[in-house]
């Protein structure tokens, strides 16, 4: 089959039908609307329907990740969610996507809150621990012109270091309070007038400074409280997924409303690429010949309103493209669809690409094992679960592929 013949359409209804119309078309997807040449002067959507719809898609993107899991075949097999005009609006009007998802942004920053905390308190920790041999509260290291400061000097060169400083600082004591992994942690009570010189000195021989400003107690108290405090951070972060996890079980409903609010926005952006008068409108757009006939039969019968016309495409004009197949190519239809559709007036490669396709394919497994092992999964998945749409494509393309496997293998 070729790329499937696409007609213009021009459809011209009295407006006491155009709601109507507008949702019947997109309810039957076989129109693309197109924009008229003049662009009538609607407004744009509703920025509430934006708000809801982006609130709606910001609460789904949090809460995904605390859905319950679903097995493969639970993937494979669930279908849409199905729900009605009537049943969307009255959820619309229970449910608030906007609370949900200032709870969502609340519970998020929570957990991040609280995993930011346990992450500073074991950071802490961990900087304090060579330190906690050290029986001086931190608040009490400043005694007159003088200040006690934390310095790290490497094992290897500490000793020299040190001999080297205490000679060009006879005024400044060190003291080493540790020594683990390849460093010495020394205590170091250095006067105000030496403090900034003695810091480029050993900063330059690779010594670096520990700096525990706004402490209180003493580095082995301090460690005791911080640790102490773990349990509530871990606490507090815990108790904001498990919020997260019960809200996600709202998440079917949330996705009805997305799409409500994503429909509403299509069915007003269709209205603008509508021409009106007081008491009609005009509209163009694209639908497949083959609908043509089944979609003026339904027009004429639901709006007698409603009038329209039809031409073939302008040499200048670029239709929409449909892959029009039919039976076992069918499924290779995203094989062509991966490498990039034909423009309208070429031809369509799949029924061509589609025997070489699952001949290669047959190739490169080569196991007839293999190949009858993968067509009775194929089988299993499409009696079993009924897939729709891409994945059953994707089943039956691999049934074939099984086939041919074990035929050649």
């Amino acid at each position: 089959m070729a790329v499937s013949r696409m007609l213009k359409m021009q459809l011209l209804g009295h407006s006491s039908v155009k709601d109507e119309l507008k949702r019947y078309l997109r309810a039957r997807g076989v129109v693309e609307v197109t924009t008229r040449e003049v662009e009538p002067a609607v407004p744009e959507p509703s920025r509430d329907l934006e708000t809801w719809l982006e609130n709606a898609d910001n609460a789904l993107d949090y809460l995904s990740a605390y859905e319950a899991p679903k097995s493969f075949f639970e993937k494979v097999s669930a279908g849409p969610l199905e729900t009605s005009d009537d049943a969307s609006a009255d959820l619309a009007g229970r449910l608030s996507v906007t609370g949900i998802s200032d709870l969502c942004t609340g519970l998020q920053s929570a957990a991040r809150s609280a995993r930011d905390e346990l992450a500073r308190s074991r950071e802490l920790v961990s900087a304090l621990e060579p330190w906690k041999g050290l029986d001086v509260p931190m608040e009490a290291l400043r005694a007159g012109d003088y200040t006690v400061e934390f310095w790290t000097f490497p094992e290897k060169t500490a000793a020299d270091i040190l001999d080297e400083s205490k000679e060009t600082f006879p005024l400044t004591v060190f003291e080493t309070v540790a020594k683990e992994s390849g460093r010495r942690y020394t205590a170091v009570i250095v006067s105000d007038g030496d403090t900034e010189q003695l810091g480029e000195t050993l900063k330059e021989k690779g010594c670096s400074k520990n700096s525990f400003e706004g402490l209180e107690g003493t580095p082995s108290a301090i460690i005791e409280r911080e640790t102490a405090s773990w349990s509530g951070f871990e606490r507090a972060a815990a108790e904001s997924e498990e919020e997260a996890r019960k809200l996600a079980g709202q998440n079917d409903e949330i996705r009805i409303l997305s799409d409500y609010y994503r429909e509403a926005i299509g069915l007003e952006e269709v209205e603008r690429h509508l021409s009106t008068t007081d008491s009609t409108f005009l509209m163009d757009g694209w639908i497949r010949a083959v609908d043509k006939p089944w979609f003026t039969r339904e027009i004429g019968e639901r709006f007698s309103e409603v009038e329209f016309s039809f031409r073939e495409p302008l040499d200048t004009e670029d239709p929409p493209i449909y892959l029009d197949n039919r039976g076992i190519t069918r499924p290779y239809e995203f094989v062509t669809t991966l490498y990039g559709r034909p423009v309208y007036r070429e031809d369509d490669p799949t029924p061509m690409l589609a025997p070489f396709f699952v001949l290669f394919f047959a190739m490169c497994l080569t196991d007839a094992g293999y190949g009858l092992t993968l067509a009775a999964l194929a089988a299993f998945v499409l009696l079993r679960f009924k897939p729709k749409g891409g994945a059953r494509n994707l089943f039956n393309l691999l049934f074939a592929g099984g086939l041919v496997t074990a035929a050649i293998g």
